[in-house]
């Protein structure tokens, strides 16, 4: 599995991607741009990521715009099945959040992580290889 983790807390990155390995192998980005631009580089060398994490508030970029352009990628290189994203934050308003048409992601999970849900919705989306 290739996953994509855009985290700006160096700390809360390290901590996800290691959590991650154990899926397959784990790219982080520092913002949403970096992001953006490492899902394009995936694609455009004709692979795919199976799943991003993405944290809601970034500089320069939040997750909810880089989302908006993976999106955007995924229809412009009619990519079809799309590729499973899990919303991060520290907020705790968590019903705001919740996946929606409109937010156009799979997931949500508050910071900090419990390993535990963070396995339990990538078992349900049926990633898990």
């Amino acid at each position: 599995m290739n996953i994509l983790v855009a985290e700006d807390d160096v700390a809360s990155r390290k901590y996800i991607v290691r959590a991650l390995e154990r899926y397959g192998a784990v790219d982080g980005a520092i913002d949403g741009i970096e992001a953006v631009d490492l899902f394009l580089d995936k694609i455009e060398h004709n692979e795919s990521y199976d799943l991003v994490c993405l944290d809601i508030m970034m500089p320069r970029v939040d997750g909810y715009k880089a989302l908006d352009a993976i999106r955007d990628i995924e229809e412009e290189f009619n990519i079809g099945k799309r590729v499973k994203v899990i919303m991060t934050s520290a907020l705790n308003e968590i019903e705001q959040f919740e996946p929606s048409k409109e937010h156009k992601h799979d997931g949500y999970l508050m910071k900090p992580i419990d390993l535990n849900e963070l396995d339990q919705m990538i078992n349900k989306m049926g990633i898990n290889n």
